[in-house]
């Protein structure tokens, strides 16, 4: 692991630490004044779990693969069926749960971007497809103007496409 990787690997251990300490707050205040001594040892459990849990972290491209689709798939379920906003700034917030499943599929990509094959995948599709996209957006451009003046519709005046007129400046006189 290069010095690079450690510092990105700080950089999102701290987001997610602070992602957590936000969303648990309201959640923690009643057990912590109610029975402290408890609370506490259930955070100690989830760390040791987290630990548990990082040591199993080095998973295969598939299960990455898998990890990502469900954690996005559950996220556009919990968007789409009205249990959740589909505006993600909407759950900054406090975090919502789409906002944590968002999490854990880019942390599943980003591990699975490492791969060297993933990485050639990545940069030969996404300039193709950006050089797809731009060709399809004149053609969108195109079919739009079409429809306009198939209605019978006057083009929108752009300030390309107006006339231009000068303006007198006028001028002080003492």
């Amino acid at each position: 692991m290069t010095i690079a990787d450690r510092q990105a690997l700080i950089g999102r251990r701290g987001l997610a630490a602070s992602l957590v300490r936000q969303a648990a707050v309201p959640v923690m205040i009643r057990p912590h004044t109610t029975r402290p001594i408890a609370t506490f040892a259930v955070l100690l459990i989830a760390v040791i779990a987290v630990d548990a849990l990082r040591g199993a972290a080095r998973l295969r491209r598939p299960a990455l693969l898998g990890i990502a689709a469900v954690a996005s798939g559950a996220a556009g379920a919990l968007g789409s069926s009205g249990l959740s906003s589909p505006d993600i700034l909407d759950d900054l917030n406090p975090p919502t749960l789409p906002l944590v499943l968002i999490g854990v599929g880019q942390t599943a990509l980003d591990a699975l971007m490492r791969a060297r094959s993933a990485q050639a995948f990545v940069g030969i599709a996404g300039t193709r497809l950006m050089t797809v996209s731009l060709w399809h957006l004149l053609l969108v451009i195109g079919v739009a103007a079409m429809v306009l003046v198939a209605r019978g519709r006057p083009l929108p005046v752009t300030s390309a496409s107006a006339p231009r007129t000068r303006t007198r400046t006028r001028t002080r006189t003492r």
